[in-house]
């Protein structure tokens, strides 16, 4: 007969800097978003700012390594 394996355990959750656990912050902050704004502006303004961030990402490694090589 088989070995039964263990189920996978979860982890903790790790609080934060108020002692709440990240993840119900988290939570409570994209709840009051998602209520106060609706989904579809906060989706246009996260891509929005992927957007910015990729880029000037882009730009600052361009700007740091002029030749294109690391």
């Amino acid at each position: 007969m088989p070995a039964r394996s263990r189920p996978a355990r979860a982890r903790p959750v790790v609080p934060g800097p108020s002692g709440r656990p990240v993840n119900i912050g988290i939570k409570l902050a994209t709840t009051y978003l998602l209520n106060r704004f609706g989904f579809r502006p906060l989706l246009i303004v996260s891509t929005a700012g992927l957007g910015v961030a990729v880029a000037t990402v882009a730009l600052r490694t361009k700007l740091a390594h002029p030749s294109g090589r690391t």
